[in-house]
């Protein structure tokens, strides 16, 4: 079945696969923004697209974003609805059972 985020309960745990631009660093993972980053200075990262799986803890369906825990990171994202796809329940496992 294919779920929307309008078919999202309250109190169940959903997960969906998301993009997002955000600062990467040279392996394509998300980094933490540099710090006091004046014009013209130089970083080792760089701005780009990011796609990955995310637990998501709140929806705002009046403005349409959702925040989320990316699974391999950790990192909290604020993502549009719309860059949103493969919207499921999840299924929480003891890491034994895996």
């Amino acid at each position: 079945m294919t779920y929307t985020i309008q078919d999202c309960t309250p109190g169940t745990s959903w997960a969906a696969r998301f993009r997002v631009t955000t600062w990467l660093d040279h392996q394509g993972a998300p980094v933490s923004s540099p710090k006091d980053l004046a014009l013209g200075d130089t970083t080792d990262t760089s701005i780009g697209e990011y796609t990955g799986l995310g637990i998501i803890n709140t929806r705002d369906l009046a403005k349409d974003l959702v925040q989320l825990v990316d699974t391999a990171t950790q990192q909290e994202f604020v993502v549009a609805v719309d860059d949103l796809w493969d919207i499921d329940r999840v299924e929480w496992r003891d890491a034994e059972e895996a």
